[in-house]
């Protein structure tokens, strides 16, 4: 009698030859992206201590109370507690702390490519072990940078042919404002508590704002009515505007979603998902947030950060349903070919317009989100190795920017409108 024949884990996959040109459409497309905003690949280990994915997730989400593969050999150290990564964030900060990148370069643009894992009930475009586009910016609490992460991620997808995305934001405000939200909405909530979901009634007690992932419609017409982003603090309600104002001049569409919590305790101030609706149901293809406490939680400097994670599985299975058919050819990753820098921090707006154009037309570009004097700007974009220096503010035209040849030390003033041109 024969064996019985081996086959994948249940919620595993085998990517086939045939398969293969869409991984690499798609991780060739991020990486030539993400390179032209000024991101660098950073590569962590599939698997970390748990106590990590516990501190930095929250213990009661579905991820760590459910879903995460722990790990063990024989003969090691019963005290030893090791997980499957779930997620990326919480490997990219602990490697950011423990390596203290903070001391080099404190602002750290960073991107991984690569799988994770959660046991969870396998579904379309949900695996056990799935894989992920995933995106941090460290070091910095510009508003621009939240806008900035939104648009890479609306032009990744259109430079992939899926047009039909849609952007869903929130904000979920500081951490002052969420208790005095929190307990609102456990008052708004109280009187139909019993109507809840038992799930829904455990995380009443345990993380109230975790009703708002849940997908009972009894649950759902319970919490309608009430959005956090109208209840933050007068200072968090700013913040959100300028995001908005940001990516409106950007050109990035999107829509509102006072629901929008997301999954993972971590996420502080802008929240976001992309999903594409004519998926059906399981239709994310992913989304991100703010996390400026995450950093000092898990031992590091008092540091902002925003990052985000797209389901490379999910956006192939968007790509087919486009008839997509992509080339395997090679993808060349861009040099850094412009920095911005700004005379005074009130012509951001003005830089994220034309950092828009620039990468739009495929050239990379990047600009200061750490409020340096312009003198610091300039050193840091030496340290980029830019080719170019474009100067905003510093003309006497409000029309005019100065743009510097780093390498001849050549100036030429160029119209704000020509920029474009003047690179091709």
């Amino acid at each position: 009698m024969k064996d019985k024949a081996y086959s994948t884990p249940r919620g595993t996959a085998d990517i086939l030859p045939d398969e293969i040109p869409y991984w690499r459409f798609v991780e060739e497309t991020a990486r030539a992206v993400f390179e032209r905003y000024g991101y660098k690949e950073i590569r962590t280990p599939i698997f970390e201590e748990t106590r990590l994915f516990n501190r930095s997730i929250g213990n009661a989400t579905d991820i760590v109370s459910k879903e995460m593969y722990n790990v063990s050999a024989t003969g090691s150290d019963e005290n030893e507690s090791f997980s499957l990564r779930p997620e990326f964030t919480a490997s990219v900060v602990r490697s950011y702390i423990e390596h203290s990148m903070e001391k080099t370069q404190a602002f750290r643009k960073l991107y991984s490519i690569g799988p994770a894992f959660r046991h969870e009930r396998p579904q379309k475009g949900r695996l056990r072990q799935f894989h992920q586009l995933n995106v941090e910016a460290i070091g910095s609490t510009d508003p621009a940078l939240d806008a900035e992460i939104i648009q890479m991620n609306a032009q990744l997808f259109g430079e992939l042919g899926l047009n039909k995305h849609e952007v869903r934001l929130n904000s979920l405000g500081c951490a002052k404002c969420r208790v005095i939200y929190t307990s609102m909405l456990r008052k708004h909530l109280e009187p139909a508590k019993q109507g809840l979901c038992p799930n829904c009634r455990t995380r009443f007690d345990v993380n109230i704002l975790r009703v708002f992932d849940c997908k009972n419609p009894k649950c759902r017409e319970i919490i309608k009515g009430f959005s956090v982003s109208e209840n933050m603090c007068d200072e968090c309600k700013t913040r959100f505007k300028t995001v908005q104002s940001y990516l409106n001049a950007s050109n990035v569409q999107y829509r509102l979603d006072s629901a929008l919590v997301r999954g993972l305790d971590y996420y502080t101030g802008t929240v976001y998902e992309i999903t594409y609706p004519t998926l059906g149901a399981q239709d994310a293809l992913g989304g991100g947030g703010r996390y400026d406490n995450l950093i000092s939680s898990l031992g590091g400097q008092n540091l902002g950060a925003m990052g985000c994670a797209l389901g490379i599985e999910r956006i192939i299975i968007a790509l087919k349903s486009e008839n997509t058919v992509p080339s395997d050819k090679n993808i060349k990753l861009p040099d850094l070919t412009a920095f911005i820098a700004l005379a005074d921090a009130s012509l951001k707006e003005t830089a994220l317009k034309l950092l828009a154009d620039l990468r739009k037309a495929k050239i990379s570009a990047d600009t200061d989100y750490e409020s340096r004097s312009l003198n610091s700007q300039m050193r840091m974009a030496s340290k980029l190795n830019v080719k170019y220096v474009i100067f905003i503010g510093t003309s006497k035209s409000a029309d005019l920017a100065n743009v510097k040849e780093m390498h001849t030390g050549k100036e030429t003033q160029v119209k704000l409108t020509d920029l474009t041109g003047y690179f091709k």
